[in-house]
């Protein structure tokens, strides 16, 4: 004859700690691995950031690449740069990002006079940047009928109001 085995409550409480641990774990995993990702989609993919190019970390076509983020940035064509540039820390994991002359100097002529920049206290404060290449070339002179190049005096300036980040002076006439 078989015994019927009671329901004990020590089995619905280990039960019950099991799916609570393995949720919480899924939890983790989506802050640590997708979460990430998606704030960087959705910070490109705000207006302030039209006509700005990323490139992303991993491949983009691999299977279960959910660890990707955005590691470069390209303002050169960007419809907005103050309002991008002010942003740059939704982007969590920028290492480096490649600007026009005309973009940053004088953002940091304004720092280096004393007036609050939003601009260059955001990249200042970023935790991850780590290299500004800067197009100082006919390009990314000032526009108008009269091109004034940028010359070393500015990108000794730039370094004053980016300490502890590289800056690449690209100089091409």
């Amino acid at each position: 004859m078989r015994v019927p085995r009671r329901f004990r409550l020590t089995t619905l409480l280990v039960a019950l700690s099991a799916a609570a641990f393995a949720a919480g774990g899924a939890r983790i995993w989506y802050e640590v691995q997708i979460a990430p990702q998606r704030a960087d989609e959705a910070a490109l993919a705000s207006p302030e950031f039209r006509g700005v190019a990323a490139r992303w970390s991993g491949a983009p076509n691999e299977w279960l690449n959910l660890h990707r983020r955005v590691v470069h940035v390209w303002f050169d064509e960007a419809a907005d740069f103050d309002g991008a540039a002010k942003r740059i820390g939704e982007l969590t994991a920028v290492e480096s990002v490649q600007v026009l002359g005309r973009q940053i100097v004088p953002h940091a002529a304004a720092f280096q006079r004393g007036e609050s920049d939003a601009v260059i206290e955001a990249w200042r404060r970023h935790p991850t940047l780590r290299q500004v290449l800067v197009d100082a070339s006919v390009r990314g002179a000032p526009l108008g009928d009269e091109v004034q190049l940028y010359d070393h005096d500015d990108l000794k300036l730039l370094k004053q109001a980016l300490p502890g980040v590289k800056i690449v002076w690209m100089e091409v006439h």
